[in-house]
């Protein structure tokens, strides 16, 4: 578990490890403790003052999801995070379209 603060990002990335004992095709690529691994350290994470706050301010929790491998190892990366809140829009037949509109 590891926390990233960097340019207003704040975020709690969580790694689950590939399963080794998979031997059925209905069993996990990835497995961890939920209780332990996930819901202990997310609530913490959450619970933290700064999360609170960014959580009181109307901030959505996002979450990103990857896999990543180093050296034979392959892991999946978990990551939760504030997000901005979306822009409300009254009247959308006046808002001019943008290039970098996200549809």
């Amino acid at each position: 578990m590891y926390e990233r603060k960097q340019n207003n990002f704040k975020g709690l990335t969580l790694k689950v490890y590939k399963n080794k004992y998979k031997n059925k095709p209905t069993s996990y690529d990835f497995k961890g403790d939920g209780d332990e691994f996930f819901l202990k350290k997310l609530g913490e994470w959450l619970k933290s003052p700064d999360i609170k706050q960014e959580r009181d301010a109307g901030k959505p929790l996002k979450v990103g999801v990857r896999t990543t491998e180093y050296k034979g190892n392959e892991t999946c990366e978990i990551t939760f995070y504030i997000g901005q809140p979306k822009q409300q829009s009254n009247d959308l037949v006046d808002d001019p379209l943008t290039e970098d509109a996200p549809f």
